[in-house]
């Protein structure tokens, strides 16, 4: 009876998820659009989809397209296809951002992949988690064969996963896949340097170096041997040192500087296919040490360098010099070690900033673990003091603190013993830089009560102006430092 009125057999069968019956509905005229909107119907079995999909004239809405993904997903490649056929875009994304694609491979349907990809499927797009297709074919069962189809396909070659390259992961956990993935050229080793990935494994990174023809680049051999010199991996660093060779020596300075154990210096030191070692590049390696001094490990470091012929007293490439900066960093072990050295005490950067200026400046500052010794300061209290704000008052109400308490942050962002260090080694008091400011104004800046105190013992001149035409004075107390002014009337 239900032939003879379709508008009533229609919606009937759709109420009783009936497919039978929708598709007698439809065959007997009932008009598609009485069914709605499908994707209205998440919880339908998806035979029940399939029979109002085969409809010629179904138009879709676009709230229906995110059930191509499902259809994928659930291997139901007709229910797909009809999808396709009524006009819903091959790259849909679904559940998560999802594409039809994504959902193929990672259910490992090699002929439904390949099947979307020649209807237009983008290969490279990645979910809403940063992940792609050729991630999915390789994790967590790995799919070589699929990962190949892919790249054969247009996929680009950088498995993501998470937003980060799984090639990573896969030369951690699964060495000879990932060998495996390199010789097949499936993933891109210029992009994804997995031989950076390599240096914590000599074996695999042996492996890997083996490959003939190789299919790394210098650069990427170099950014990889850059890596195992900061872990300190002297056994992975010659490896990489014999396959680049003298394609080195243009990154030496950047190597010595980031060496980060007693057997990879000596390594670099000693290697002939980085000599003769330039003296910029050995103050780069001087100038590694400026940030902290601590430990016997980086002491005899210090020792080979300076015995390889480092000198101190020359700048490096780009005009710092290792006093400076050690003075800058507040550290004061190494400041010791240089002026016992006889390292020149008035030497200017190109920035014509001294040793003593740098140490005087709380601007300079980056090393945060200092303000780790107030319980109230915070990383965003840190940011302004660093910047140099000049108003404590003004700092002061942005920090919820008095200025005195504003006070004490400077200070202990100063090491007055460092300014002290360098007076006694015969560091100019009364030198200015370019602005015309001396150490006295600028710790006159920053409310250095120690600081000052050291300067006007060494007789710091406390009438100098700068090219603002202020002293001092006139800086302390537009800095409301009153602790400073007091001593400087």
């Amino acid at each position: 009876m239900l032939k003879h009125f379709p508008k009533l057999a229609l919606p009937l069968a759709l109420r009783q998820n009936d497919a039978k019956g929708i598709l007698i509905a439809l065959k007997s005229g009932a008009d598609p659009a009485l069914a709605g909107s499908i994707s209205a119907y998440p919880s339908r079995p998806l035979d029940v989809l399939h029979a109002i999909l085969s409809a010629p004239n179904l138009k879709l809405k676009e709230r229906d397209f995110e059930l191509l993904e499902y259809a994928s997903r659930e291997r139901r490649t007709d229910v797909a296809v009809q999808l396709l056929d009524h006009g819903a875009p091959v790259d849909a994304p679904g559940s998560g951002g999802r594409t039809a694609l994504m959902s193929a491979v990672a259910n490992g349907d090699e002929a439904f992949a390949k099947m979307l990809a020649a209807r237009g499927a983008d290969p490279n797009r990645v979910d809403q988690w940063g992940t792609n297709a050729l991630a999915l074919a390789l994790e967590p069962t790995a799919r070589p064969e699929l990962a190949a189809t892919l790249v054969a396909l247009g996929a680009d070659g950088r498995p993501m996963s998470s937003g980060r390259p799984t090639i990573y992961t896969l030369a951690a956990q699964q060495p000879a896949l990932a060998i495996e993935l390199v010789r097949r050229k499936i993933v891109r080793v210029d992009q994804d340097n997995i031989l950076a990935a390599a240096v914590t494994q000599p074996k695999l990174l042996t492996d890997l170096l083996n490959i003939q023809p190789s299919p790394f680049s210098s650069e990427s051999k170099l950014e990889a041997l850059k890596n195992a010199c900061g872990q300190g991996r002297a056994d992975t660093t010659q490896r990489l040192l014999d396959h680049v060779g003298t394609a080195a020596h243009s990154m030496v300075g950047t190597l010595l500087r980031s060496a980060g154990s007693l057997e990879v210096m000596k390594l670099l030191l000693e290697a002939k296919s980085l000599q003769p070692i330039a003296p910029t590049d050995l103050v780069e390696g001087l100038l590694g040490f400026s940030g902290i001094l601590s430990s016997k490990t980086s002491i005899e470091s210090l020792r080979l360098l300076l015995a390889a012929g480092a000198n101190p007293n020359h700048p490096s490439t780009d005009g710092r010099y290792v006093l400076i900066e050690a003075a800058r960093n507040r550290n004061s072990e190494y400041v010791d070690l240089l002026l016992a050295m006889k390292v020149d005490p008035n030497v200017r950067d190109r920035a014509d900033v001294s040793a003593l200026m740098a140490a005087a400046d709380v601007g300079f500052h980056e090393d945060p673990s200092i303000l780790q010794r107030t319980a109230m300061l915070s990383r965003q209290a840190y940011s302004l003091a660093s910047m140099g704000s000049e108003s404590t008052q003004t700092t002061g109400r942005v920090l919820g603190a008095s200025p005195e308490v504003i006070d004490s942050i400077f200070a202990l962002l100063i090491e007055p013993e460092t300014v002290g260090r360098l007076l006694n080694a015969g560091a100019d008091p009364n030198a200015a830089g370019k602005d015309g400011w001396t150490p006295l104004m600028r710790t006159a800046a920053v409310g250095c009560v120690a600081c000052a105190e050291a300067l006007l013992r060494h007789s710091a001149d406390r009438g100098l102006k700068n090219a603002q035409g202020e002293t001092a004075l006139d800086i302390a107390r537009r800095t409301r430092h009153p602790k400073v002014a007091e001593l400087l009337r």
